[in-house]
């Protein structure tokens, strides 16, 4: 189990660290390495924010962010840290105990969907995170809390993921600008950009815009479900690259993107 905090330490204003997580997974990987394991790949049976996934807000009213960006866009964090401390991680599992007592949506338990199926931030997370190259690209290093993690795969599809987020739960960041230098290449690619932040890609915005209902009428839900999906920013385009290309992005407060340069044959 590799949680950044407990419920108690939460309800107590104790300090969230995102990388208490990963510290938790070096130590076991020291472990490992003790015994002759080092070079084995990892599988995190159980990753999260908080432990506790069988308490909702009710217990703990900062499990809000178990419904929100703040989540989506940690785990795009955790990935990038994971790579940065040369971490052996294969897989990474969340143990989702509070999806069998749901009695409303958005409740705040640890869990990928809500009660109407509702698909959480984080869940789209993960399927845009899938979209990720089986090869890791250099890159330089990105601002203070922001990253980027470049990959490409044997077909030669370019997909980039960045994020934008910090570790106060409450916090509004600034809006950061930054431009993805990509040298070198040359063809031409169809361009798709994705984002998970609190206008894309998030169900519990458009939930908390019509005012949480307890149970969603037919429209509602409509409504709710719609925002949840996932779809590009804006419609695909084709861009012919002969040396290098700039793509700009303005990173959102507790966001997630991924940016996919597919080649066009």
């Amino acid at each position: 189990h590799t949680y950044g905090i407990g419920m108690k330490g939460l309800n107590a204003g104790d300090e969230f660290r995102s990388d208490s997580t990963l510290n938790a997974t070096l130590e076991y990987h020291e472990k490992a390495k003790r015994y002759g394991l080092g070079e084995k790949e990892i599988i995190v049976d159980e990753w999260g924010l908080c432990s506790t996934g069988f308490k909702d807000m009710t217990a703990c009213p900062k499990f809000e962010f178990r419904n929100s960006e703040f989540y989506s866009a940690h785990f795009a964090k955790l990935i990038c840290d994971y790579v940065k401390a040369d971490a052996p991680v294969e897989k990474m599992l969340m143990c989702v105990c509070g999806q069998y007592n749901l009695k409303k949506d958005f409740m705040g338990y640890r869990s990928l969907f809500t009660l109407n199926m509702f698909p959480k931030p984080i869940y789209n997370a993960y399927v845009l995170a899938a979209k990720l190259g089986n090869t890791l690209v250099n890159c330089t290093p990105a601002p203070e809390n922001t990253g980027v993690f470049p990959t490409i795969d044997s077909e030669g599809k370019i997909t980039i993921m960045a994020y934008h987020t910090d570790d106060d739960m409450e916090n509004t960041s600034e809006d950061v600008s930054l431009t993805l230098c990509l040298k070198d290449l040359s063809g031409v690619y169809k361009m798709t950009k994705y984002c998970i932040d609190k206008t894309h890609c998030n169900s519990y915005t458009k939930y908390k815009e019509l005012g949480s209902p307890y149970n969603p009428d037919q429209w509602e839900r409509e409504i709710i479900g719609q925002a949840g999906k996932i779809r590009p920013m804006e419609n695909p385009k084709g861009i012919s690259i002969n040396g290098d290309y700039d793509i700009p992005l303005t990173l959102t407060n507790d966001s997630m993107y991924i940016i996919e340069l597919e080649p066009v044959k």
